[in-house]
This record gives C-alpha cells, structure tokens and sequence, in this order.
C-alpha cells in the first residue's frame, strides 16, 4: 500500500479527493459542486447565498439554506480526519486547507514561476515549468460539475500557460517543432490572436512567408465577417513586421531572411520633423506595420508635393499612445503604398509656444505641401489662419468635421469621420447582453454607466447614442447612468464620475472622453468592475476590459493619401468610415464572454453592415 502523506485536491479535469492511494467519496454533483467553491476560494468565507445560486439559480427551494448544511456536514465528517478544517463563519462557510495540496494552486505557482523565468531570458526553465503545469491538467477542468464561469476561468488559465511555453519555445529556436501544434490550437481557438500570431511567426522563422501571411489574411477575413472585427493592433503590426522583414523576427541563432529589392526602385524614407524635439519620432518606423493586399492605389508617378501629418506628440513604442501611434503607422504604409513624400510635425499639445507655432506656420508656408493631415483639436485654432492663407493645400481633419467652427473657413477641408454610432452600438449590445446574465463581475441590478467628455461634440454624441440604443435592444429596461467630464484630459473627473455610477450599481463602465477615459476605467478596475476602451484596443490595462470601441485612425490616414493621390478628396465636405470600411467595430472582448454571445455581437455587426436593426 502506497505511502499516505497529505490529502490531493484535484479540480483540473474531474473532481476527486485523493488520499495516498485511497479516493474519497465526495458524494452527489451539488455535494461535489459545494466542495469545489470552497476549494476554488480557499481560507475565504464563501457566502451561503453564493453557494444556493451556483446550485440552483434564480429559483432555490425553500429548503435550500438547510440542503447545503446537510452537504457541508456530511463533507466536514469526510475532510476533518485527513487535515482541512471546514467551519462556519458568519453568513457563509470557510475551508481551511492546512498541508492539504491543490492541483489549481501548483498550477498557478508554476505558471507564475514559468513567467518570472521568461522575464529573467531563463527560456528553457519557462518552458519546463510551463509544461510542468500544463501536465497537471486530466481534462477541462471541474468537467463533472455545473461551475461553467469557474471551468471557463480555470481553462483560459490553461490557454495562457500554453501560449507562454510556445513563446519559451519560440525563443529556444523551435519553431520547425511547433508548427503542427500551433495550426492545431489556431483550429480550435481561432479568436485567440496570440496563438495565430505564434504561427506566424513559427512560420516565417521556417521560411514559410508567404503562408504565415495567409495565416493573417484568413484571420482579417474571418474577424470581418463573422464579428464585424479588425485584428489587433499588434497583430497587423506583425504582418508588417513579416513583409518588410525585420530583423527581430529572425529565429534565434539564424541569419536574418533577406529577400533582394526590384531593381530600380527607390524607396523614400519618411521625413520627421518636430518642432522643439529633434528626432522625436526617428523610431517610429519601428512601430510601423503594413497588410497585404490593404490598397490596389500604387501610382507609378508619386505626386511631387509633400503630405504632412500635424499630430500634438510623439509615437510611443507599445501601447502607451495607440492613437498617435496608429496615425504613424497610417503614414508609413501610405507613403509605402501610394511611394509619396511624407514628413511629420509635432506640435505641443494645449498650449504650444508662439515660437513654436511661428515655426510650423512658416514651415507650411514655405514648403510646398499638397496635403496636411491635422489631428490635434487643442491647437487647431491657433493653426487655422495658417490653413486658410494656402488655398492649394488639401487639409483632412481625422475624427472630425469639415463643418466644425474652428475649420469652417478651410477652402479645402475634408472630414474624415467615424461612424462613432456603429461602435457605440455593438459595445452597448455587448454590454446589455452581458448584464443580462450573472457573473462574477456583474450584480442583478441592470445598470450600465456612460461617460462622455464634452457634449456636443460630433464623435462623443454618437459613442453615447450608440451605446445607450445598444445596451437598450440588448436588454429593454436596463438603467444607463449618463454624464459627461466636460474634459478630454482629466483623468480624476472621469474616475470620479465612474466611482459615482458604480456606488448607484453600475458594472460595466464605458467612457468616451479620451484621456480621461483612462481615469474611469482605472476606476472599473479597483472596483472590480468592467470596462469599456474607446478609441482603439485597451485589453492591455487588465482583464477588467470588457472590450473596447475601436477606430482605425491608420485606415483614415491611409483614406486621406490615396483619395488625395486619386484627386478625388471632397472640399468642405465630410467623408464617414464605418463597417464597410474595416474603419471601426468592436475588439479585444474579453476571454471571458461566451461564445454564444459573441456570435449574438457578430450578428448585430452584420446587420449594421446591411443597414439594418439588429
């Protein structure tokens, strides 16, 4: 007979209770069901009303209260002799582990280990720890009971430890190894972008380039029609990365592919120019990404006047900026595209110097710039008598209206807007359709919260329709808390106003106020609440990101330059990018939302698509 030491709980595939070589018997599946909440909160006082819900929903029994005492008393008499104390502690019940052992706490001790490794470039010890906890796993977890969100929770685990062993492996030159299981993970979760871009890049360190950019083009293409979706930022930033090459993504230990230029052909490099901040954007190429097959516009004769991007600051490597950012790379690909001459000027935001806006002024005079794409509302005014004295020189306001007063005397303004209203719906839909069940972030209330930055402005107005109607046809009745910050860059009004709207039960925060926004959903995330990102991806600020309102400020760039290129930019009239467009939609919904209800979202996205209610 084996050795008894500490009793094993295993929940990482069926349920069991192990005792050297003795498994005990945990009785029925609402027995065994009490037994894995209190397992899956240890030391914590799990609340009576808690367990009544998971075992019988909105409609308990009478005898429900009295039921799980039976269950807790008759799996006390089983646990106490081998160690774990279960007692109860005001109005719920606390399981006390002891020495007992819990597969889903090694499990999470490897995984956190496995990433402290890979920070620390032990690639080798990430991946044999990754692997370690990967291998303690017996099925989907808590298959034999009914906890769905707990076994959803649980397996997305599983996911985010196999992606950090195939990243160990990637970094160990692996590549040729992994391509099989990789293909296999993308069939099963092809919305999971993290494993489509490690095949790609399993790929491309194979010299499979060309198929690492179909893997890509399927991705784009399923995301469009079935969720009315764009790929990550990082994602097309990788497909950039694999056509022009670059030399981060050459396998470890191997010399970088290198593919030889048509003869002939002379590739300008783009002009960065910045006012007070030399160089300030000389690696912004690096950020730069570009899709195969994105435009058919490739004029053999590029246009000798200068395309100028006016933008209030730097880009950022990574996420710190994706707005600015996005424009960037907007520029890049248009001047690899259409082969224009394009320059950048930063010009401090809100309150730029005179000098510094004697400088721009004189610059856009004197050069000779067929084009300026000007996305800084805070100092539009001081720069409009500029524009207006160059009646040659197209000028595109992205994200805003040529009819708006401060450009309303630009003879040759084009604004590019968004179809704000189209994105505000799909991440209310999303919202209504999540209120409407329970979960953990989520109370029975109904209320969402909308937050807005100054009213009256065109892009703020339509988030806030889209949502409200949204959240409304999703669940007719829900309360939606509205207000606005009156500001685009004080994060403590919008955190303030988030904070009122959570204390009157909301639980999903959406805020459409720019930087401040950043303040709500900070907010969200203290409160342990979800949030909702406005302008491009935030899923990078945790996993209290519902999902986020999307743009692609690099699609309205690349917009401006081939319209500009075909002359066909419209004066004093605005252009709206939507759904058809690939312009704006919905991205970075969280793991946690059930398929079921993504495909109700992709649904709603297709009908919008075809003009219609969902």
């Amino acid at each position: 007979m084996a050795e008894r030491g500490p009793i094993e709980f295993n929940l990482l595939g069926p349920i069991e209770a192990l005792f050297g070589d003795r498994r005990l018997p945990l009785g029925g599946a609402k027995q065994r069901t009490v037994l894995a909440l209190l397992l899956l909160r240890p030391n914590e006082v799990v609340p009576l009303e808690r367990l009544v819900d998971e075992l019988w929903g909105e409609r308990p029994p009478p005898s429900a209260p009295h039921t799980v005492e039976g269950y807790v008393s008759r799996l006390r008499a089983l646990l106490t002799p081998h160690g774990p104390a279960l007692t109860r502690r005001g109005s719920g019940y606390v399981l006390e582990l002891r020495d007992a052992l819990l597969d889903v706490d090694r499990f999470e001790a490897l995984r956190a280990a496995a990433s402290g490794a890979a920070g620390a470039g032990d690639h080798e010890r990430a991946s044999r720890l990754a692997a370690e906890a990967l291998a303690l796993w017996r099925g989907p977890a808590l298959v034999d009971i009914g906890l769905r969100t707990e076994s959803e929770r649980l397996d997305e685990l599983r996911l985010r430890a196999l992606e950090q062993r195939i990243d160990a492996d990637l970094a160990l030159g692996r590549h040729q190894d992994l391509i099989g299981e990789i293909r296999r993970l993308v069939d099963e979760h092809g919305d999971r972008e993290r494993f489509v871009a490690q095949l790609m890049v399993a790929l491309y360190r194979s010299g499979r380039q060309a198929e690492a950019l179909r893997v890509y083009e399927r991705t784009r293409q399923t995301l469009a029609d079935e969720l009315g979706l764009q790929p990550s930022a990082e994602l097309q930033r990788l497909s950039g990365e694999i056509v022009r090459q670059e030399p981060r993504l050459t396998a470890p230990g191997s010399r970088p592919v290198v593919t030889p230029q048509a003869p002939g052909r002379d590739r300008r490099r783009t002009a960065v120019g910045a006012v007070g901040l030399a160089g300030a954007i000389a690696a912004a190429g690096a950020l730069a990404f570009a899709l195969a097959g994105a435009t058919d516009i490739a004029p053999s004769t590029p246009p000798e006047p200068l395309i100028a991007l006016i933008v209030p600051r730097r880009p950022v490597p990574g996420l710190g900026d994706p707005l600015i950012t996005a424009l960037a790379d907007g520029l890049h690909r248009s001047e690899r595209d259409f082969d224009v001459e394009t320059t950048t000027i930063i010009l401090a935001e809100n309150d730029p110097s005179a000098e510094e806006v004697a400088q721009v002024s004189t610059r856009l005079r004197q050069d000779d710039y067929g084009l300026v794409i000007f996305f800084d509302f805070s100092t539009a005014e001081v720069l409009a008598p500029t524009l207006a004295d160059l009646p040659n020189t197209h000028v595109v306001l992205p994200d805003a209206s040529a009819r708006w007063t401060r450009f309303d005397e630009l003879p040759r303004a084009t604004g590019l807007r968004f179809a704000d209203e189209q994105a505000g719906y799909l991440v209310g839909y999303l919202s209504g359709l999540m209120e409407a069940r329970n979960g953990p972030r989520l109370n029975r209330q109904r209320v969402v919260s909308a937050i807005g930055g100054v009213q009256g402005v065109p892009a703020v107005d339509e988030l806030m329709r889209g949502f409200a109607r949204g959240a409304e046809r999703a669940l007719p009745g829900v309360t939606i808390l509205s207000a606005y910050s009156d500001d685009f860059g004080d994060r403590s009004s919008c955190e303030a106003i988030a904070n009122e709207h959570i204390e009157a039960g909301a639980d999903i925060v959406f805020s459409a106020a720019g930087a401040c926004s950043l303040g709500a959903l900070s907010a969200a995330a203290i409160r342990g609440v979800w949030g909702i990102g406005v302008d491009g991806n935030r899923s990078y600020l945790g996993d209290h990101i519902l999902a986020s309102a999307e743009k692609q400020f690099d699609e309205s760039v690349v917009v401006a330059v081939r319209s500009f290129v075909q002359g066909t930019l419209p004066a004093g009239k605005d252009v709206i990018l939507g759904l058809d467009d690939d312009a704006v939609g919905i991205t970075g919904i969280s793991p946690e939302v059930p398929d079921a209800i993504r495909q109700e979202v992709g649904r709603a996205a297709a009908d919008l698509r075809q003009g219609r209610e969902p």
